[in-house]
């Protein structure tokens, strides 16, 4: 059960907390239950985080494909930026 909760991603001390719940015996199952409905939650949290973030590095990484397809300069790099303002050109 303990690599189970380990591998969900369950905090050590939730494990700590869930083990000694387990030594309380059944009375102790809503409270166990309520860890495990926890890190499902928190999990659900970072899988919308991360498919946000999947979803920013698509389109970057198609940015990208484009510009080496086309050999063309990266108009969104910070660093034209700074030089426009010096009046400078990264070329």
């Amino acid at each position: 059960m303990v690599h189970g909760l380990r591998a969900s991603g369950v905090a050590i001390e939730d494990i700590r907390n869930y083990i000694e719940l387990c030594r309380e015996g059944d009375s102790s199952i809503e409270d166990r239950a309520e860890i495990i409905f926890r890190q499902k939650k928190r999990l659900r949290r970072q899988i919308h985080d991360l498919q946000r973030q999947m979803i920013v590095l698509k389109d970057k990484e198609q940015y990208c494909r484009e510009i080496l397809e086309r050999r063309s300069r990266d108009i969104c790099n910070p660093a034209g930026f700074l030089d426009q303002k010096r009046g400078t050109s990264p070329d």
